[in-house]
């Protein structure tokens, strides 16, 4: 027995031993391992049976994209599609990494078939603030999903963050008039008022675009989460703060 170790460790890593060698073995049983004073710590496997889920493997297999089910059963069920959470991944890398490791992934996902993963993708554009992203964007307008939509008219103002932004608020403006998602209207909006004008006659074009957005919100009981007139409250709001420091 080694120095300092209690009998009672000795024959709990004895029996944590025989355990692993009867592995597989079959008609083999599971044992709850006691420490000292009777306290439960754990199961030991000793055949194919299986494993009663931990609070801290429940928290793993979650962050993998499995949940445990409830009560008895003890199968995993599948979370939602598991290349979505590599997709996310994919695409949280190249935008940390601003570019340096390329933009292939996120490229790939602005064409691929998951609307979540599109918005995602045009979203992490944005968010490089780089105006050259500009027309990666702009086919993101006009797709077929409105949560990518809205995601793009985010996008598109983010990506000239501190610029001018040249014809933003113009390919903005051209998509209020036929936008019907409220959400969508919304976004368009917030990011027109957001956006900083080097000229006059700029402000004044995006003054006029607020303004058919104010024309356009549904009713209320079209759009019950008031998703279409917060979004314009927020770039009318932001259009006025911007107008504070000269423009």
């Amino acid at each position: 027995m080694a120095r300092g170790q209690s009998a009672g460790s000795h024959l709990h890593l004895a029996h944590r031993r025989r355990g692993a060698a009867s592995e597989g073995a079959p008609g083999a049983r599971r044992r709850r391992v006691r420490r000292e004073g009777g306290g439960i710590v754990g199961e030991v496997r000793l055949g194919p049976v299986r494993v009663r889920p931990t609070r801290a493997r429940s928290a793993l297999l979650a962050g993998a994209g499995i949940v445990w089910g409830v009560g008895a059963c003890d199968t995993p069920v599948p979370a939602p599609a598991a290349d979505r959470y590599a997709g996310y991944a994919e695409i949280v890398a190249e935008e940390d990494a601003r570019g340096g490791i390329g933009l292939e992934r996120i490229e790939a996902h602005l064409a691929g078939d998951s609307p979540a993963l599109r918005a995602l993708a045009v979203r992490a554009l944005g968010r490089l603030e780089d105006p050259g992203q500009v027309e990666r964007i702009v086919p993101l307008l006009d797709d077929a999903e409105g949560e990518v939509r809205e995601a793009a008219s985010h996008a598109i103002a983010q990506a000239v963050f501190g610029a001018d932004p040249g014809v933003v608020a113009r390919v903005l403006a051209e998509r209020i008039g036929t936008e019907g998602d409220p959400a969508v209207l919304g976004a368009i909006a917030t990011s027109l008022g957001r956006l900083a004008f080097g000229t006059a006659d700029a402000r004044a074009e995006a003054d006029a675009a607020l303004v058919a957005a104010a024309e356009h919100i549904p009713s209320v009981e079209e759009d019950p989460g008031l998703a279409g007139r917060v979004g314009l409250a927020r770039g009318i709001e932001a259009f006025a703060r911007n107008g504070q420091g000269g423009g």
